[in-house]
């Protein structure tokens, strides 16, 4: 295994891990059984495999959990930059997110609160 195409590998799945958890609106993928994080290993993967063509088709299982180690570290500080970044940039957005969206089904159900109250009576 080429240590050198190894970090490469890991360090753009890394960077697409980062980026993908750290924008804002974009990290909510993430939701979906945290699949920007799973995107990131899968780029990493396909970074090794198209750099080194000379390797057999196998892979053994120390080599990907190394590779897949390796990815983690280098996305999570990624990571925790661009957040530290994002945070400096616009604040603390996803807090003020989830606090509109409570306020937002407050007023709606007022709002129908209202409408019942006011235009169902006999």
């Amino acid at each position: 295994m080429d240590n050198r195409i190894l970090y490469q590998a890991a360090a753009v799945g890394g960077f697409v891990t980062g980026l993908i958890d750290a924008l804002p609106y974009v990290k909510l993928i993430n939701v979906f059984c945290c699949i920007g994080i799973v995107f990131g290993g899968f780029i990493a993967f396909y970074y090794y495999r198209s750099q080194s063509p000379d390797i057999p088709e196998e892979f053994r299982l120390a080599d990907l959990v190394h590779l897949a180690l390796m990815t983690a570290i280098f996305g999570a500080v990624i990571s925790f930059a661009l957040h530290y970044i994002v945070y400096k940039m616009v604040g603390n957005w996803d807090i003020e997110l989830l606090q509109n969206m409570t306020c937002t089904e407050q007023k709606h159900y007022l709002m129908v609160e209202h409408f019942i109250n006011t235009n169902l009576r006999y």
